[in-house]
């Protein structure tokens, strides 16, 4: 994940026309001091060091430095870790090594959908009583897949006729079972 954010920030610096130096110094102006090495760092691009046959490893990026580089490049974050250009039906890996589509990466980030469905309405209404109203309705509506609203409409209109096959059964004046 630490690769994508840095490759996306080092695209997104690229495509403003902005110099490392000049993300250095719109962060500085923004209250949080980096250094251009770390910039570097965090994009990925490595000198050899003398001695050393190959560059060092990226180090990891940290929550703070996602979200500090995601301000003061005017991005959200989540457009950081998932690429802007990947299509919403492309596969991404997010770690431990989950692979998802794009888009499923984009909604569960943003909190607006599942990596792994509730499975059943107990466990959505669970769910939706942790989260804020918004984010509650966005996640009731990408449960509600055709799908599930054919199905659910399939068993009320059962349950109906059910009911009413009772009431038809009952003798003259009685409830139907249950109906007391």
């Amino acid at each position: 994940m630490s690769e994508t954010v840095g490759a996306q920030v080092r695209a997104i610096r690229e495509a403003r026309g902005m110099k490392q130096r000049e993300l250095v110094d719109a962060c500085a102006a923004a209250g949080w001091n980096i250094s251009a090495s770390t910039i570097e760092n965090i994009e990925g691009i490595r000198r050899v060091s003398k001695g050393e046959d190959k560059p060092r490893p990226r180090r990891e990026i940290s929550v703070d430095e996602l979200l500090a580089l995601a301000v003061v490049l005017g991005v959200h974050p989540i457009d950081l870790l998932i690429p802007g250009d990947a299509g919403d039906d492309e596969l991404v890996t997010l770690p431990p090594g989950l692979e998802v589509t794009a888009g499923q990466a984009r909604a569960w980030i943003a909190g607006t959908g599942f990596l792994e469905e509730p499975a059943d309405l107990a466990e959505l209404a669970e769910v939706m009583r942790r989260v804020p109203t918004f984010r509650a309705a966005a996640l009731n509506a990408a449960w509600w897949t055709p799908e599930r609203l054919h199905e659910q409409q399939r068993l009320t209109n059962a349950a109906l006729r059910a009911d009413e096959e009772a009431r038809s059964m009952a003798p003259e004046g009685d409830e139907a079972p249950g109906r007391g």
